[in-house]
């Protein structure tokens, strides 16, 4: 092993470091995580530095991957894998992660209403020659005949060209490919955000591992102030889901070494992970020896300070390295005598702050207000608040043994236990100054922001940073409501681009700071709204009726604007789900609430004409109101109050419309749908409420306009395309397939056809057995095989059309109804079952006494055909009971 120089600070740790490169070094050993810990200021983020140098050059082939948990981005593993993936890319530029951001993008895609996915992500061929090929085309067979369907994905055709592109050389590789890996790939687009959230890791550990096969070079993950991690965790237990990834993240890795720094020793809830940790490494104090080795490197002479240097610190090297640095700011100006350190370990920071220079020691306190920061963010704050020290010499300050940088985020931290006291100090002494310090902060970071979009510059991981640290530090300057309202539109930008765990950390801040007063229930009510949008209706539920909760003594106007707020969302989320009665019981309590209201003018209040036309919505769908007059002057009332430029006004029209078409209103539902589409086109194109504007607008002129000149194939293939992306199947999606149907039908493309009411019929019945539609399609597929003289499949589709009309007979048009009838009983008879005709011939009757009345030629000869039937059959009592009923109607006629 090449040997390195010790570092003069580097002293007491040298045990450690063999450690480590005897573990890493060690080709038979079973167990592949190392940790180590140790209290506070003890040397950890010493000890990684000193390892990652030395590995960097005994080992420069290796490939280290940090994560450094004092990183506030680290809050999602959609933003963990970013932010590691552009570190790596910063010292391995031609790193790619393909099947990641494809992944990712379809997932922030999915999030959110305004972010389209690119759908051509660059991804390389092999080049000729390359090792693996001849391992690729063992399996080229299976991936050709898998790749076939890939380009009916929306925007994914490209999905060959990735596959292709993975070296199957590592035997977990090449298993996952074949085995698993195409048929993952394939499903991505049709996942809810929360599952392909769920297989980011994977996909990341697929990409990476490529790399280092064809590479052939070796990884190791080294993570550093893990004791972070463990608070997000019992956050998590508490409150919040999702930051418990990492465990997972090591699962995917177990061919890699693993060195993790913390405070704690470590213990995994996963048991093999237990099983595969190495016994934990305990960071000790440094002895008297080795302490006595340090201050003389140093060239600390004096005996007596030396011992009472080691008594104060207890061994501890971060007091240590700061009493050294005390005794060479006391050197500048005289001798250290012993009274310079007769203090406890808790005064070691205090004595070293007060043989600091005043413009060293002022602009440390306006430091250790931050979080984390760059030479920009510095200069600002010492021009904001002078402190005597010059933009050149403050990176001087940096050099101090308590305060290091992270090389790839380009950040310095300064260590917490200092940090705590110079702000404790500065809260003490001037919370006043603490507070401006923020401001400057928050300034800095909203201008960022402010910067970012305006020029519609992609989230990145400098403004996630900007976000959380701004909102940190907008809270910290104590006014949470002013911070709320000025990140709005900020939280706004980041969710239409896809990502929502930095504004949900944001949310986090808030709610961490506020008392439980309404300012709490605003922010739950945005967590709430949040996880909808991310369909974790779950965690949504929970967080909207906490928020509700804590208002339910208060009765004031604003408050109860909250409560029907809270409410609307919780209406929304049934009706995502389905839960059409639960979803007006909730938007009647958010109206209900308007309705306290005593001093609220709701004549032109958008919010309140929201929850109307919601009101109104289900409403109509659930048949609740049938005075059509007075809806539509509510309708028409409300929507005048909408913001013309609201994504919510093309809701309220397409709910418009379908109120128009639900009384048979054809031209004003057509008028309507057209302005949803519009709006909808205009400000979320990729968005499905864009779909189902352009579907029914399509089903309405194909069903009731008659116009089917007008009907557009692009419009049903494209829409469902938006759909399909986010594993959205509702009736809208059986409008596309049936319109397909009816366009094939046209063109004499019988197969296509068959194959769209297939479709059309599974989506229905998964998620409507009631929907007249339904029937149709049974009806319209039976047709098709009666038509083939496939008699068989025929009477399979007809008899559950007939099945349906026998079951909700008053429901459906008695003409369209009698067709059906008629068309099951001619296949019945085509196959000569003319046993089954009594009951069909009983429901042909019945619609005929919908459509005629009972004083009708044609009822009569129903009832005679039906005594024929049944004593035809023996059946003797319905023959009877037919022909006294024959015998009452002719005689009354």
């Amino acid at each position: 092993m090449r040997k390195l120089r010790i570092p003069v600070n580097f002293v007491g740790r040298e045990e450690y470091i063999n450690t480590f490169f005897d573990f890493i070094n060690n080709s038979n050993k079973h167990k592949n995580i190392l940790s180590f810990h140790g209290v506070g200021g003890i040397g950890k983020t010493t000890l990684k530095e000193e390892i990652t140098k030395r590995l960097k050059v005994m080992q420069p082939q290796t490939l280290q991957i940090h994560l450094d948990f004092r990183n506030p981005g680290l809050t999602s593993i959609a933003n963990a894998l970013a932010i590691i993936s552009s570190d790596i890319k910063q010292t391995h530029s031609d790193i790619d992660f393909p099947l990641f951001k494809f992944a990712d993008e379809i997932y922030r895609a999915k999030v959110s209403p305004y972010f389209s996915y690119n759908q051509t992500v660059n991804i390389k061929l092999l080049e000729s020659g390359d090792y693996v090929e001849n391992l690729i085309k063992e399996t080229g067979d299976i991936i050709k005949e898998s790749g076939k369907d890939l380009d009916l994905i929306p925007g994914i055709g490209l999905l060959t060209k990735t596959i292709n592109f993975l070296n199957i050389g590592f035997k977990r590789f090449r298993d996952w490919r074949v085995r698993r890996g195409v048929e993952l790939i394939k499903t991505i687009p049709n996942m809810p955000p929360h599952e392909i959230e769920e297989y980011l890791i994977e996909l990341w550990s697929m990409d990476l591992r490529r790399y280092c096969i064809k590479k052939q070079i070796e990884a190791i993950f080294i993570v550093d102030a893990f004791e972070k991690y463990q608070i997000m965790i019992e956050k998590a237990d508490k409150s919040f889901e999702g930051h418990s990834w990492i465990e997972e993240l090591i699962t995917n890795f177990l061919e890699f070494d693993w060195v993790i720094f913390g405070r704690d020793q470590i213990k995994w809830d996963d048991e093999n992970l237990n099983r595969l940790y190495e016994s934990p490494q305990s960071l000790e104090y440094l002895s008297n020896p080795q302490v006595m080795s340090l201050l003389e490197a140093h060239f600390i002479k004096n005996d007596r300070i030396k011992d009472l240097i080691y008594k104060t610190t207890k061994g501890i090297p971060l007091y240590i390295k700061l009493c050294i640095e005390t005794y060479n700011k006391i050197g500048l100006r005289r001798t250290p005598s012993i009274e310079d350190f007769q203090i406890n370990k808790l005064g070691v920071v205090n004595n070293f702050i007060s043989h600091l220079d005043k413009h060293e020691r002022d602009t440390l306190v306006l430091l250790a207000v931050l979080r984390k920061w760059n030479t920009e963010l510095v200069n600002l704050l010492i021009k904001e608040h002078p402190t005597g020290i010059s933009a050149v010499s403050v990176t001087d300050l940096f050099n101090y043994s308590f305060i290091t940088k992270d090389v790839l985020e380009n950040n310095w931290y300064m260590h917490d236990l200092v940090k705590e006291t110079l702000e404790e100090k500065l809260l003490k002494e001037n919370e006043s100054l603490h507070s401006h310090i923020n401001k400057t902060v928050y300034s800095y970071y909203t201008s960022k922001l402010e910067d970012a979009t305006k020029r519609l510059v992609p989230i990145n991981s400098e403004l996630i940073n900007a976000l959380i640290e701004g909102t940190y530090h907008g809270v910290k300057s104590n006014d949470i409501l002013l911070t709320y309202l000025e990140f709005q539109p900020y939280n706004s930008y980041f969710i239409n681009n896809g990502e929502f765990s930095a504004p949900t950390k944001v949310m986090e801040h808030f709610i961490e700071s506020a008392p439980k007063n309404i300012f709490y229930s605003i922010f739950l009510n945005d967590l709430g709204d949040f996880n909808i949008q991310l369909q974790n209706y779950e965690r949504a539920k929970k967080f909207l009726k906490e928020s509700i909760s804590n208002l339910s003594l208060i009765s004031d106007d604003y408050t109860l604007s909250i409560v029907a707020r809270s409410h609307q969302h919780l209406c929304t989320l049934y009706y995502k789900t389905n839960l059409l009665r639960e979803a007006h019981e909730e938007i009647s309590k958010a109206l209900h609430a308007y309705k306290r209201m005593e001093n609220q003018d709701t004549s032109n209040d958008p919010k309140f004409a929201s929850i109307v036309l919601d009101y109104l919505a289900l409403e109509v769908v659930l048949g609740l109101s049938e005075d059509f007059n007075n809806l539509e002057i509510l309708f028409k009332n409300a929507i005048k109050v909408i913001d013309k430029d609201s994504p919510e006004l093309a809701r309220h029209y397409h709910n418009l419309g379908s109120f128009y078409l639900s009384h048979l209103k054809i031209p004003e539902a057509l008028h309507y749908f057209k302005e949803a589409k519009e709006i909808g086109e205009h400000l979320y194109p990729e968005h499905p409420d864009y779909a189902h504007h352009r579907l029914i607008l399509q089903h309405t002129i194909l069903v009731h306009a008659s116009k089917f000149e007008d009907v557009e194939e692009e419009e049903y293939i494209q829409s469902l395309e938006i759909l399909k992306k986010f594993n959205i199947k509702n009736i809208y999606t059986a409008y596309a397939y049936y319109g397909l149907y009816q366009l094939a039908i046209s063109k004499s493309e019988v197969e296509i056809a068959k194959d769209n009411l297939e479709r059309a019929i599974t989506v229905l019945t998964e998620i409507s057995d009631h929907s007249s539609l339904l029937t149709e399609c049974y009806f319209k597929l039976g047709s098709i095989y009666n038509n083939s003289l496939n008699y068989k499949q025929a009477e399979r589709y007809l008899k559950e059309a007939f099945r349906r009309v026998r079951r909700n007979e008053s429901s459906l048009d008695a003409n369209y109804s009698i067709r059906i009838i008629d068309s099951y009983l001619n296949v019945l008879y085509l196959q000569k079952k003319t046993m089954s005709f009594i009951p069909v011939y009983e429901q042909r009757y019945k619609q005929l006494i919908r459509l005629y009345g009972t004083e009708n030629d044609k009822v009569l000869d129903m009832l005679k055909s039906l005594v024929e039937i049944c004593t035809r059959f023996n059946d003797t009592t319905k023959a009877e009971r037919y022909r006294r009923e024959y015998i009452r109607l002719r005689d009354k006629k």
